[in-house]
């Protein structure tokens, strides 16, 4: 969306999602839940601002259980933090001294933004195991995109988590990508995408499919 506004000499030709993260507010669809169920990204969140001024402070709120997860967000990252977790035996369920529907509901929403019109087509992936990022939620995105007049494929992938989708999407990415630059128009599948339902299981035979 904003390429053209800090690299307008840098042909941008088609582009590639998975995870969708990004809300719209404004689309056809709304799930029942927009919430990022995961202890690892939620703590990043707070961590990076999304706490509300006069909100309780990320230290107040993660429980002693889930410290050693707001020690890894602190001095590393994502990977590091998902080792300390299963390590720790670190959920969602116990992370927080509070439910996590209730510290979900002090962040501001920053994945909120307004759809629109890009100028290249997208291919956008979506495990369906995904947990993190459910399948609902990524097809309220596909949706909302879809209505302001995009160029879409959706791609969905049995039993890819959302880490795992990103390699269970890599054939069709690489295909996409070659056809864009061999001058194909790719094929939109706005008109035939269908609500996803719940995450299922995990497959396995999937990379960092976790």
């Amino acid at each position: 969306m904003i390429a053209e506004s800090y690299a307008a000499d840098v042909p941008l030709l088609a582009t590639v999602a998975t995870g969708l993260v990004s809300t719209f507010p404004d689309g056809p669809y709304r799930p029942d839940t927009t919430a990022i169920a995961s202890p690892i990204y939620t703590t990043l969140m707070m961590l990076g601002g999304s706490l509300a001024e006069g909100a309780p402070t990320v230290d107040d709120l993660v429980s002693d259980k889930g410290k050693p997860i707001l020690k890894a967000a602190r001095e590393s990252c994502a990977p590091e933090m998902r080792d300390v977790a299963r390590r720790e035996g670190i959920t969602a369920d116990n992370v927080y001294v509070q439910p996590m529907v209730q510290v979900l509901a002090r962040l501001t929403p920053v994945t909120d933004m307004r759809a629109r019109r890009l100028h290249v087509p997208m291919l956008l992936g979506t495990g369906l195991a995904d947990t993190t990022l459910v399948p609902m939620r990524q097809y309220a995105e596909v949706a909302a995109l879809c209505a302001v007049g995009n160029d879409v494929n959706w791609k969905t992938y049995p039993g890819a988590t959302h880490n795992g989708g990103l390699n269970a999407a890599f054939p069709d990415a690489l295909a996409f990508f070659r056809g864009v630059l061999a001058g194909e128009k790719p094929r939109s599948n706005c008109s035939e995408i269908t609500e996803p339902g719940p995450p299922g299981e995990a497959a396995t035979g999937i990379a960092f499919n976790d």
